[in-house]
């Protein structure tokens, strides 16, 4: 057997055969993209944070929607009616506060409208209800229903506590009007000649 001469200086060294080249070669590796390498967690995080966005803002739309009721005034009038009665304080205790998203609707356009809701009171000893309903006139609130249910007991009437102004000004007209019978009288007995000025407003 014979072996092949050794080669010459400064020749070429040999070509690896295919089979030589394949087999000292090391793999290609694929590096793959940041979202497969990590999506089995990015997606639930990605969800939870859309669901809490989402969360947000019903939460906000709820708010601004339980603000502007609480700003109204039927809900102020009758909310203060509640909380300075007597009767609602000692069924309920101090303090009354009302809850935070109360239920029903108002609607108010030019000068009229109509208001209706339900509130949840709060107290020290036990909890209630607030009813209120108002018909709007000529800008002005008139209420047809304002009570007080508490959870234990019976309905407590608010509605001679929202127009205490009105009842004193028809008590001021009546005693307006016994003085100045008095005053007549009194001018009658001391010169029965003289004239008796009569109001013509009675």
């Amino acid at each position: 057997m014979s072996t092949p001469p050794p080669p010459l200086p400064n020749s070429p060294s040999p070509l690896p055969s295919p089979d030589t080249a394949a087999a000292g070669t090391p793999p290609l590796v694929v590096r793959r993209g940041w979202w497969s390498r990590h999506w089995k967690w990015a997606v639930p995080l990605l969800v939870m944070v859309l669901g809490a966005m989402l969360l947000a803002s019903i939460a906000v739309f709820v708010l601004g929607i339980a603000r502007v009721t609480k700003s109204s005034e039927p809900y102020r009038v009758g909310l203060m009616a509640a909380q300075l009665d007597q009767r609602v304080i000692d069924a309920l205790g101090a303090p009354v506060k009302d809850g935070i998203m109360p239920s029903g609707s108002i609607s108010t356009s030019n000068g009229t409208g109509s208001a209706n809701f339900s509130v949840s009171l709060h107290g020290a000893r036990g909890n209630g209800t607030l009813y209120i309903e108002a018909e709007r006139h000529a800008g002005e609130w008139h209420y047809t229903t304002l009570q007080v249910l508490p959870d234990a007991g019976e309905a407590i009437p608010l509605l001679e506590d929202v127009a205490p102004d009105e009842e004193d000004a028809g008590e001021t007209d009546a005693e307006s009007d016994s003085d100045a019978d008095a005053a007549s009288d009194v001018q009658a007995e001391a010169d029965p000649s003289a004239p008796v000025e009569v109001d013509s407003g009675q």
